[in-house]
């Protein structure tokens, strides 16, 4: 029997970084909002999920473990081999679940993998997905909850750089289907500064780094797209939300160091779009969703400006922008796993965990062209 949740559900994916949840967990502990549970999938394998729990529930960890949890949701289910269940340290009663991916699931499965389970859970309001390289500020959850009372499915606040926290990162995320472009609306812009009702009403998505959906969005609109596996599942769940409306918690305040969820935190974008295949182009799917109905004198300039996604412009990566737009071009759907071999075989291995290329911890993972291998 699952007993009710608290009345939010944050949701972290996490993949060989302990520290970076560790302070993300510690930054939800000073918080003034207090009704929550945390739902953490570590996507790395069975020692990164031991060294998760070594960091978090060993001495001096954010967490303290719970003996003889019976809820439902303590269990091993679906695609969850392990759960670990603790409360959070210094202070509160907050629960926090650990738990194992059977998988590497990327981001969205990795959020599937909980959310998934708690559609049929009674409790709670809202879910946050919360990236684990960023750290919110006291107000934020309870600003973020007050929003979501008034009527808006999608919830985002003001998501500014770790190391410079006077800059925002982007308010949302707009699409553009001419251009190809996912823009950061309101990037640089200064923190603390509202954006004019006209630029809102231009966002079609929250960034997945911080962003709080309500119970209503999540039955009408369903789970996040899988098959991105890295970055989009966000502006995807937001071109897909209908009815439901997007609204902005200026006075929610989070911190995102960036990169380091992704392994690429100090590179070059160059690098770390190396593992960007062209499941980014519309003529592969996923992006025909976001596509559909575009002129074919359109798609050239949209798998192009699509395989500049996190490319820099540098000679090396304008070679690479345009060997994508030719694959873009010349192969059907369902190319994403022949376009990782030529991609191997072009540039050698690369790293590719959940969230993208090599690790902040520093392990060495290779990107694969075959099916995740399921945990011993």
């Amino acid at each position: 029997m699952t007993a009710d949740c608290a009345k939010l559900a944050v949701l972290i994916v996490a993949y060989r970084n302990p520290s970076d949840v560790e302070r993300c967990l510690k930054s939800l502990a000073r918080s003034r909002w207090t009704d929550f549970e945390v739902f953490v999938c570590e996507n790395g394998g069975r020692a990164a999920f031991a060294r998760l729990q070594d960091v978090l529930a060993g001495p001096g960890g954010a967490l303290r473990r719970i003996a003889g949890a019976a809820d439902a949701l303590d269990m091993p289910a679906g695609r969850l081999a392990e759960v670990v269940t603790c409360r959070l340290d210094g202070g509160g009663n907050n629960v926090v679940r650990l738990g194992l991916a059977i998988d590497n699931l990327g981001y969205g499965g990795g959020v599937n993998a909980w959310l998934a389970r708690l559609r049929d859970a009674p409790g709670w309001d809202a879910v946050l997905v919360l990236n684990p390289d960023t750290e919110i500020d006291q107000e934020c959850l309870s600003e973020l909850m007050a929003r979501s009372t008034e009527g808006f499915g999608m919830i985002g606040g003001t998501l500014v750089f770790d190391d410079v926290p006077d800059r925002v990162i982007n308010y949302g995320l707009r699409w553009s289907r001419w251009t190809g472009r996912v823009v950061a609306v309101g990037r640089n812009a200064p923190a603390g500064s509202e954006p004019s009702g006209k630029l809102l009403a231009s966002i079609d998505a929250v960034s997945g780094a911080c962003v709080l959906v309500t119970r209503a969005f999540v039955e009408d609109v369903g789970l996040m797209a899988e098959d991105y596996f890295l970055y989009i599942e966000d502006l995807d769940w937001g071109c897909r939300r209908g009815r439901h409306r997007i609204g902005f918690a200026g006075k929610a305040v989070i911190r995102h160091i960036g990169g380091t969820a992704i392994g690429s935190a100090g590179e070059t974008l160059a690098s770390v779009g190396l593992s960007l295949g062209p499941q980014w182009h519309p003529l592969c799917p996923p992006f025909r969703r976001l596509a559909l109905g575009l002129p074919f004198r359109g798609r050239p300039a949209v798998c192009l400006a699509l395989s500049h996604q996190g490319i820099a412009g540098r000679r090396e990566g304008r070679a690479r922008r345009i060997a994508g737009w030719r694959e873009g071009q010349n192969r059907p759907a369902g190319c994403c796993a022949r376009f990782a071999q030529c991609r191997l075989a072009e540039f050698g291995p690369v790293e590719f965990g959940p969230m993208g290329s090599p690790g902040s911890d520093g392990a060495s993972r290779k990107l694969s062209t075959e099916s995740p291998r399921r945990i011993a």
